[in-house]
């Protein structure tokens, strides 16, 4: 180590991690993920979406767009039983041997408070949060699917640094990316 310089000696060396997946979904089944029928909800009493009919299948990648104030966010607190129901039924179809559907929701940017003193690899890590057990703090394991999973997005060097230093806001306040 005599012989290196500073600069070699502090020099970063990628890691390569392997990620455990299962195979992925048989999106030929059409196998039901969740289903809504005759779904009526809303506020305050007053309908916000009425009698919604859809299916999301396992696998299947599904967008909703819209207008502002036409439902969207309604709809996905709908599916997270987040809003108040009138009518019809919200169905959950876990896989064989679950209880339950894992959703994965990230809210619009004007909830997140960006003052919260915690890191872009600190909100990554809530994402582990299940799969800690009883240690209130990450495994080693942890941090290096999340420094994956940054890197794949190619927001790794952003890792340590505080949310509140990654937004750029547009003029309503939706917009943001990582500086």
């Amino acid at each position: 180590m005599a012989n290196r310089s500073a600069s070699q000696r502090s020099a970063v060396r990628p890691v390569a991690i392997a990620v455990q997946h299962g195979p992925p979904p048989d999106l030929g089944t059409g196998e039901p993920l969740i289903t809504l029928q005759g779904v009526t909800v809303g506020y305050e009493g007053e309908p916000a979406l009425e009698q919604v009919d859809m299916t999301i299948h396992r696998g299947e990648f599904v967008g909703i767009v819209g207008p502002s104030g036409s439902g969207k966010t309604t709809l996905l607190r709908t599916i997270l039983e987040q809003v108040e129901r009138y009518a019809g039924e919200v169905l959950r179809h876990p896989r064989p041997g679950l209880d339950r559907v894992r959703i994965g929701y990230v809210p619009q940017v004007e909830t997140v408070d960006w003052n919260f003193p915690i890191t872009v690899e600190q909100v990554v890590l809530l994402g582990r949060w299940r799969e800690s057990g009883w240690r209130p703090w990450p495994r080693r394991h942890d941090r290096q699917l999340v420094a994956q999973v940054l890197d794949r997005l190619s927001i790794g060097q952003l890792a340590k640094r505080p949310i509140g230093r990654c937004r750029v806001g547009s003029s309503n306040g939706h917009s943001w990316r990582a500086r």
